[in-house]
């Protein structure tokens, strides 16, 4: 397992995911390769264009986050992203954060 990190955002179902396909080349080797990466994608793109490819509730929610990887070609091993990999970062809301609770909650229990 590689530990990389990408460019995620909030999408309107309330799940944290990749902002870029589920591929190696959209990953960093180090948080700040990719802080900067998301400086650059913030400063390159107008609000009206990133709210007509991601939806209009992404704005202000563009993160770097880290993702569990396959080692060599580093293609991510899911397109959302985990909380345990990303301490207080916010990855599920609503509907989604109740599901995963509920889960989390009775794998506890057994």
């Amino acid at each position: 397992m590689a530990i990389r990190y990408v460019i995620s955002f909030m999408n309107s179902d309330g799940m944290r995911q990749m902002a870029y396909p589920c591929q190696g080349r959209h990953t960093k080797g180090s948080k700040e390769e990719a802080q900067k990466l998301l400086e650059d994608f913030n400063k390159n793109n107008l609000p009206e264009t990133l709210k007509s490819v991601f939806g209009k509730d992404c704005l202000g929610t563009f993160q770097v986050s880290a993702v569990d990887c396959y080692e060599g070609h580093f293609d991510p091993k899911g397109c959302f992203i985990k909380e345990e990999l990303n301490p207080g970062q916010v990855c599920a809301a609503g509907k989604f954060k109740e599901t995963l609770d509920k889960i989390k909650h009775r794998e506890s229990i057994v």
